[in-house]
């Protein structure tokens, strides 16, 4: 799995980015900044969760 970790940079050029990079998800701690992504979204937590 490709993912992003939200390093809270200009998130449209992240998510543009990892999205051209056919990438997986986003990593984050603010889901709703990433509500219009076309990529899975969790946060840390969530992502720990994971099996």
């Amino acid at each position: 799995m490709q993912v992003l970790i939200d390093t809270n940079v200009v998130l449209d050029i992240q998510n543009a980015v990892a999205e051209s990079h056919d990438y997986d998800a986003v990593i984050t701690r603010n889901k709703n900044d990433y509500k219009k992504s076309n990529l899975k979204v969790f946060s840390p937590n969530e992502l720990l969760e994971i099996p």
